[in-house]
């Protein structure tokens, strides 16, 4: 007669070997990885802005902005690409071409896209006045600075680590990985490709 011989360990449920799991679990660790680093990790304090953003007065469109008077026609004086830094003041009656993402001058009240104006060579004409604020992002309309960026225990996930490329920060503080380990006991089992035994009854 042949049978197989287990041994007799009590069983108990998953939520008491959850509960026991956590009630023995290490303080998490922290380290400061940078950025590329970071991703997939999950942060270990809440991050603030350092800046606002954006920015700078910023145009949401391609188009025109607008130093306003009372004339549908405006003398256009040249161009701001993003990423432009030299400074263009502009007297009323007078436009500059803007790209998407530039910075609008101060002397700007307005910025008309491009789709519904009128360029005759350095003159741009409208159809009507535009509204004060028109297509121009405030400074900070995204975050403003001193604000919470991304709360504690944020995922690091792609689109979180470029916001935080675009806020300036090159590291940040993050929970390690922790290390998992199974141990497997009992004279029952035996390694993967070793043939099965039958053990005599006594």
């Amino acid at each position: 007669m042949y049978f197989w011989i287990f041994n007799t360990v009590p069983m108990i449920s998953v939520q008491e070997a959850f509960a026991i799991l956590q009630a023995n679990l290490p303080l998490p660790q922290t380290a400061v990885y940078p950025l590329v680093q970071a991703r997939k990790h999950v942060l270990a304090e809440s991050v603030y802005s350092p800046i606002n953003m954006p920015p700078f007065r910023q145009s949401s469109m391609d188009g025109y902005a607008l130093c306003l008077h009372e004339s549908l026609a405006y003398e256009c004086i040249g161009e701001v690409k993003a990423g432009d830094e030299h400074p263009i003041t502009l007297v009323p009656g007078q436009a500059v071409k803007i790209f998407t993402g530039a910075a609008v001058p101060d002397s700007a009240q307005a910025v008309v896209q491009i789709e519904i104006v009128k360029r005759m060579e350095s003159t741009v004409q409208l159809d009507k006045q535009p509204v004060i604020g028109m297509n121009v992002r405030p400074i900070g309309e995204q975050i403003a600075s001193g604000n919470v960026a991304l709360e504690k225990g944020t995922v690091l996930h792609a689109a979180a680590i470029g916001f935080l490329a675009s806020l300036g920060f090159t590291s940040v503080k993050v929970y390690s990985k922790p290390k998992v380990g199974i141990v497997v006991t009992g004279n029952e089992l035996v390694q993967p490709g070793t043939p099965l035994t039958l053990r005599k009854s006594l």
